[in-house]
């Protein structure tokens, strides 16, 4: 199925950290999340006013994400972005 995203959402595909950077392990029942998205597609106004673009891998806060768990995607509104996550 194809999704748009409308204003200013973002729409990610879900990835599982294995380790944090830094070599730093999540342990289970941290209370952290443990997901990370890859941006696949944003809406206009995400587009014109961020400087994020499609592949760029990312944090966000759970928060503010509407889960579609059929295709292990996640829209989420671009101020609910809380980074870019670097290969450096």
């Amino acid at each position: 199925m194809k999704y748009k995203p409308l204003g200013d959402n973002v729409l990610l595909e879900l990835h599982k950290f294995e380790k944090m950077a830094g070599g730093l392990f999540i342990p289970e029942g941290a209370g952290v999340d443990k997901w990370y998205g890859i941006v696949t597609a944003m809406g206009d106004e995400a587009i014109e006013k961020h400087t994020i673009k499609v592949g760029d891998k990312v944090l966000y806060d759970i928060v503010g994400a509407t889960e579609v768990k059929h295709d292990e995607i996640i829209l989420v509104g671009i101020g609910y972005i809380m980074c870019v996550i670097g290969d450096k």
